[in-house]
């Protein structure tokens, strides 16, 4: 089975979003992809574009191969999570560990290319914007808890000793990372509003 894309498999990736309405499918996918981007970037792997243009590849031609599929979202994100477990299984791929002494380790920020005409980039400078109002004891425990790889089958247990360096129990760890993750969320939207 050929799976390398085609503009006419890209095509029938649109029709399968919406057959009817063109600009509704166009925007489905724009958000399709966001989607795929935010997956990346929570994972610190990048260049995301690169990884959410090599899911929405594959996707595409499995459409036009023929693959049915039910559910567009949890077929997308289960091909990503594949694609993730490739990367994470590269060589190459450098752990951030020990980067975290009370700073954003650098392979978190990413500057934005300011000549790229995406709301990406407004994105990226928002999301820097919204970590650094955090303490660096909140900001370190946000890093230190989504840089565990749940792709790991000890993940659970590296999370567990997190609660546990930080005098916390896994309920009260995995409450304030929702509080917090939330709070960061709500401030990265309206920075992107105003800047909008």
């Amino acid at each position: 089975m050929n799976l390398t894309p085609t503009v006419s498999s890209y095509e029938m990736l649109l029709r399968y979003l919406d057959e009817n309405d063109e600009q509704s499918a166009a925007r489905r996918y724009l958000l399709l992809r966001s989607k795929i981007l935010l997956y990346f970037e929570g994972r610190k792997i990048s260049p995301a574009e690169d990884f959410a243009d090599e899911v929405l590849h594959r996707v595409a031609a499995k459409i036009a191969a023929g693959e049915k599929i039910d559910d567009i979202n949890r077929y997308v994100f289960g091909i990503a999570r594949f694609v993730c477990l490739e990367h994470y299984r590269k060589p190459q791929t450098e752990a951030i560990e020990n980067e975290t002494d009370g700073k954003t380790p650098a392979a978190l920020i990413v500057e934005p290319n300011v000549n790229s005409e995406d709301g990406l980039n407004i994105r990226h400078r928002c999301l820097r914007s919204c970590m650094a109002e955090l303490s660096n004891e909140k900001r370190k425990l946000l890093i230190d808890y989504y840089a565990v790889d749940e792709a790991n089958p000890k993940h659970k247990e590296q999370r567990k000793k997190l609660a546990e360096t930080s005098n916390r129990s896994s309920g009260a760890l995995q409450k304030e990372i929702c509080l917090l993750r939330k709070r960061i969320g709500n401030c990265t939207k309206e920075c992107v509003k105003e800047n909008e």
